[in-house]
Protein backbone atom coordinates (compact mmCIF):
# COMPACT_ATOMS: atom_id res chain seq x y z
CA UNK A 1 0.00 0.00 0.00
CA UNK A 2 1.15 3.54 -0.73
CA UNK A 3 1.78 6.52 1.52
CA UNK A 4 0.00 9.42 -0.18
CA UNK A 5 0.72 13.03 0.76
CA UNK A 6 -1.97 15.37 -0.54
CA UNK A 7 -0.82 18.96 -1.13
CA UNK A 8 -3.62 21.51 -1.26
CA UNK A 9 -4.21 24.56 -3.42
CA UNK A 10 -3.50 28.18 -2.52
CA UNK A 11 -5.83 29.60 0.12
CA UNK A 12 -7.13 26.13 0.97
CA UNK A 13 -5.72 23.65 3.49
CA UNK A 14 -5.75 20.00 4.39
CA UNK A 15 -9.51 20.33 4.80
CA UNK A 16 -10.04 20.39 1.01
CA UNK A 17 -9.38 16.64 0.79
CA UNK A 18 -12.30 15.77 3.08
CA UNK A 19 -14.19 13.89 0.34
CA UNK A 20 -11.09 12.30 -1.20
CA UNK A 21 -9.41 10.77 1.85
CA UNK A 22 -12.10 8.18 2.75
CA UNK A 23 -11.90 6.57 -0.68
CA UNK A 24 -8.12 6.27 -0.51
CA UNK A 25 -8.08 4.89 3.01
CA UNK A 26 -10.78 2.41 2.11
CA UNK A 27 -8.26 0.93 -0.34
CA UNK A 28 -5.75 0.53 2.47
CA UNK A 29 -3.50 3.49 1.70
CA UNK A 30 -1.92 5.76 4.29
CA UNK A 31 -2.92 9.38 3.64
CA UNK A 32 -1.53 12.63 5.01
CA UNK A 33 -3.09 16.05 4.41
CA UNK A 34 -0.67 18.74 5.64
CA UNK A 35 -1.60 22.42 5.63
CA UNK A 36 0.97 24.98 4.52
CA UNK A 37 2.00 27.64 7.03
CA UNK A 38 -0.19 30.74 6.93
CA UNK A 39 -3.34 29.26 5.35
CA UNK A 40 -6.26 27.03 6.34
CA UNK A 41 -6.11 25.90 9.95
CA UNK A 42 -2.70 27.62 10.14
CA UNK A 43 -3.93 30.99 8.84
CA UNK A 44 -3.15 32.59 12.20
CA UNK A 45 0.54 32.30 11.23
CA UNK A 46 0.28 34.39 8.07
CA UNK A 47 3.04 36.99 7.77
CA UNK A 48 5.33 38.78 5.35
CA UNK A 49 8.14 36.44 6.36
CA UNK A 50 6.53 33.40 4.73
CA UNK A 51 8.04 32.44 1.39
CA UNK A 52 7.42 29.71 -1.14
CA UNK A 53 10.36 27.85 0.37
CA UNK A 54 8.57 27.83 3.74
CA UNK A 55 5.89 25.63 2.19
CA UNK A 56 8.52 23.35 0.68
CA UNK A 57 10.02 22.87 4.13
CA UNK A 58 6.60 22.30 5.70
CA UNK A 59 6.31 19.06 3.75
CA UNK A 60 10.00 18.12 3.53
CA UNK A 61 10.20 18.20 7.32
CA UNK A 62 6.98 16.21 7.63
CA UNK A 63 8.46 13.43 5.51
CA UNK A 64 11.59 13.39 7.64
CA UNK A 65 10.01 13.49 11.08
CA UNK A 66 7.28 10.99 10.20
CA UNK A 67 10.00 8.74 8.72
CA UNK A 68 8.09 8.41 5.46
CA UNK A 69 9.67 6.53 2.58
CA UNK A 70 8.43 5.99 -0.98
CA UNK A 71 5.84 8.74 -0.65
CA UNK A 72 3.53 9.67 -3.50
CA UNK A 73 3.26 13.47 -3.56
CA UNK A 74 -0.05 14.65 -4.99
CA UNK A 75 -0.13 18.37 -5.70
CA UNK A 76 -3.28 20.26 -6.60
CA UNK A 77 -3.03 23.76 -8.15
CA UNK A 78 -0.53 25.69 -5.95
CA UNK A 79 0.46 22.42 -4.32
CA UNK A 80 2.19 21.28 -7.48
CA UNK A 81 4.65 24.17 -7.30
CA UNK A 82 6.26 22.90 -4.08
CA UNK A 83 6.82 19.31 -5.24
CA UNK A 84 10.23 19.84 -6.92
CA UNK A 85 11.58 21.60 -3.83
CA UNK A 86 10.35 18.83 -1.53
CA UNK A 87 12.01 16.19 -3.67
CA UNK A 88 15.26 18.18 -3.68
CA UNK A 89 15.24 18.19 0.12
CA UNK A 90 14.11 14.59 0.61
CA UNK A 91 15.18 12.74 -2.56
CA UNK A 92 15.16 9.33 -0.92
CA UNK A 93 11.66 9.68 0.49
CA UNK A 94 9.60 10.38 -2.65
CA UNK A 95 8.79 7.68 -5.20
CA UNK A 96 6.39 9.52 -7.50
CA UNK A 97 4.67 12.84 -8.15
CA UNK A 98 1.11 13.36 -9.33
CA UNK A 99 -0.09 16.80 -10.43
CA UNK A 100 -3.82 17.52 -10.31
CA UNK A 101 -4.38 20.49 -12.64
CA UNK A 102 -1.39 22.00 -10.88
CA UNK A 103 1.23 24.69 -11.35
CA UNK A 104 4.42 23.74 -13.20
CA UNK A 105 7.02 26.34 -12.29
CA UNK A 106 10.60 27.04 -13.34
CA UNK A 107 13.55 27.78 -11.04
CA UNK A 108 13.90 31.52 -10.42
CA UNK A 109 10.35 32.17 -11.56
CA UNK A 110 7.67 33.65 -9.34
CA UNK A 111 4.21 32.05 -9.19
CA UNK A 112 2.46 35.31 -10.02
CA UNK A 113 4.70 35.54 -13.07
CA UNK A 114 4.14 31.91 -14.10
CA UNK A 115 0.37 32.36 -13.87
CA UNK A 116 0.42 35.61 -15.83
CA UNK A 117 -0.84 37.75 -12.95
CA UNK A 118 2.07 40.19 -13.17
CA UNK A 119 5.40 40.59 -14.91
CA UNK A 120 8.74 39.73 -13.33
CA UNK A 121 9.71 43.34 -12.60
CA UNK A 122 6.45 44.04 -10.76
CA UNK A 123 6.64 40.81 -8.78
CA UNK A 124 10.26 41.49 -7.84
CA UNK A 125 9.37 44.97 -6.61
CA UNK A 126 6.57 43.63 -4.42
CA UNK A 127 8.84 40.92 -3.03
CA UNK A 128 11.44 43.50 -2.05
CA UNK A 129 8.78 45.62 -0.36
CA UNK A 130 7.51 42.66 1.65
CA UNK A 131 11.04 41.59 2.59
CA UNK A 132 11.51 45.08 4.05
CA UNK A 133 8.48 44.53 6.30
CA UNK A 134 6.07 46.69 4.33
CA UNK A 135 3.09 46.13 2.03
CA UNK A 136 0.02 43.87 2.33
CA UNK A 137 0.43 40.55 4.08
CA UNK A 138 -2.11 38.65 1.99
CA UNK A 139 -2.97 38.46 -1.68
CA UNK A 140 -6.70 39.08 -1.19
CA UNK A 141 -7.58 35.53 -2.15
CA UNK A 142 -11.01 35.05 -0.48
CA UNK A 143 -12.58 38.01 -2.30
CA UNK A 144 -11.16 36.88 -5.64
CA UNK A 145 -12.33 33.30 -5.20
CA UNK A 146 -15.84 34.34 -4.16
CA UNK A 147 -16.16 36.73 -7.12
CA UNK A 148 -15.09 33.99 -9.53
CA UNK A 149 -17.57 31.53 -8.04
CA UNK A 150 -20.38 34.09 -8.31
CA UNK A 151 -19.60 34.78 -11.96
CA UNK A 152 -19.00 31.12 -12.83
CA UNK A 153 -20.47 28.66 -10.29
CA UNK A 154 -18.39 25.54 -9.86
CA UNK A 155 -19.43 22.05 -10.87
CA UNK A 156 -20.74 21.05 -7.45
CA UNK A 157 -23.89 21.54 -5.41
CA UNK A 158 -24.55 25.05 -4.03
CA UNK A 159 -24.11 23.60 -0.54
CA UNK A 160 -20.71 22.11 -1.40
CA UNK A 161 -19.60 25.34 -3.04
CA UNK A 162 -20.58 27.40 0.01
CA UNK A 163 -18.73 24.93 2.24
CA UNK A 164 -15.63 25.41 0.12
CA UNK A 165 -15.86 29.19 -0.06
CA UNK A 166 -16.41 29.44 3.67
CA UNK A 167 -13.05 27.81 4.35
CA UNK A 168 -10.87 29.73 1.91
CA UNK A 169 -8.26 31.89 3.63
CA UNK A 170 -5.78 34.38 2.26
CA UNK A 171 -2.51 33.38 0.62
CA UNK A 172 0.66 34.98 2.00
CA UNK A 173 1.47 37.44 -0.79
CA UNK A 174 5.19 36.86 -0.52
CA UNK A 175 4.70 33.20 -1.49
CA UNK A 176 3.35 34.41 -4.82
CA UNK A 177 6.23 36.80 -5.59
CA UNK A 178 9.16 34.94 -4.04
CA UNK A 179 11.47 33.29 -6.62
CA UNK A 180 11.04 29.53 -6.69
CA UNK A 181 14.31 27.75 -5.88
CA UNK A 182 13.76 24.40 -7.62
CA UNK A 183 11.92 24.02 -10.91
CA UNK A 184 9.84 21.18 -12.31
CA UNK A 185 12.53 20.30 -14.83
CA UNK A 186 14.67 19.04 -11.92
CA UNK A 187 12.31 16.13 -11.26
CA UNK A 188 13.70 12.73 -12.20
CA UNK A 189 11.01 10.64 -10.51
CA UNK A 190 7.94 9.46 -12.46
CA UNK A 191 5.28 12.17 -12.91
CA UNK A 192 1.62 11.93 -13.88
CA UNK A 193 -0.46 14.99 -14.72
CA UNK A 194 -4.28 15.17 -14.66
CA UNK A 195 -5.54 18.15 -16.63
CA UNK A 196 -8.91 19.90 -16.81
CA UNK A 197 -9.77 21.05 -20.34
CA UNK A 198 -12.25 23.80 -19.43
CA UNK A 199 -12.97 26.04 -16.46
CA UNK A 200 -9.34 26.11 -15.36
CA UNK A 201 -6.62 28.77 -15.13
CA UNK A 202 -3.98 26.08 -15.70
CA UNK A 203 -3.96 25.75 -19.51
CA UNK A 204 -0.45 27.22 -19.78
CA UNK A 205 0.67 24.75 -17.10
CA UNK A 206 -0.63 21.87 -19.20
CA UNK A 207 1.62 22.97 -22.05
CA UNK A 208 4.60 23.11 -19.71
CA UNK A 209 3.86 19.56 -18.59
CA UNK A 210 3.80 18.44 -22.23
CA UNK A 211 7.12 20.14 -22.90
CA UNK A 212 8.64 18.22 -19.98
CA UNK A 213 7.42 14.96 -21.49
CA UNK A 214 5.16 14.06 -18.59
CA UNK A 215 2.27 11.63 -18.95
CA UNK A 216 -0.91 13.71 -19.25
CA UNK A 217 -4.48 12.53 -18.77
CA UNK A 218 -7.75 14.48 -18.94
CA UNK A 219 -10.53 14.69 -16.38
CA UNK A 220 -14.03 13.60 -17.45
CA UNK A 221 -16.10 16.11 -19.45
CA UNK A 222 -17.76 18.71 -17.25
CA UNK A 223 -15.02 18.81 -14.64
CA UNK A 224 -13.62 22.18 -13.61
CA UNK A 225 -10.58 23.27 -11.61
CA UNK A 226 -12.26 22.53 -8.27
CA UNK A 227 -12.86 18.86 -9.10
CA UNK A 228 -11.09 17.47 -5.97
CA UNK A 229 -13.93 19.03 -3.97
CA UNK A 230 -16.73 18.82 -6.52
CA UNK A 231 -15.92 15.41 -8.04
CA UNK A 232 -13.66 13.67 -5.47
CA UNK A 233 -14.24 10.28 -7.08
CA UNK A 234 -12.29 11.52 -10.11
CA UNK A 235 -9.24 11.99 -7.88
CA UNK A 236 -9.62 8.64 -6.16
CA UNK A 237 -10.04 6.74 -9.43
CA UNK A 238 -7.06 8.48 -11.03
CA UNK A 239 -4.79 7.81 -8.08
CA UNK A 240 -5.84 4.16 -7.93
CA UNK A 241 -4.69 3.79 -11.54
CA UNK A 242 -1.39 5.61 -11.16
CA UNK A 243 0.04 4.89 -7.71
Amino acid sequence: MATIVLLHGGGAGGWMWKYVVPGLRAEGHSVLTPTFTGVGDRHHLISRDLTHWTHVLDVANLLEFEEIEDAVLVGYSYGGSVIPGIVSQQPGRVAKAIYLDAIVVRAGERLSEAMGYMDRETASGIEQTLAAGEGPVGAGTPAVVRAEAKAHPHNMSPERQEWMLGKITDIPLRCMVDPVRVGADALTIPVEYLAVDEGTPMLAMHQRARELGWNISATPPGSDHTFPMGQPDVVVEFLMKHL
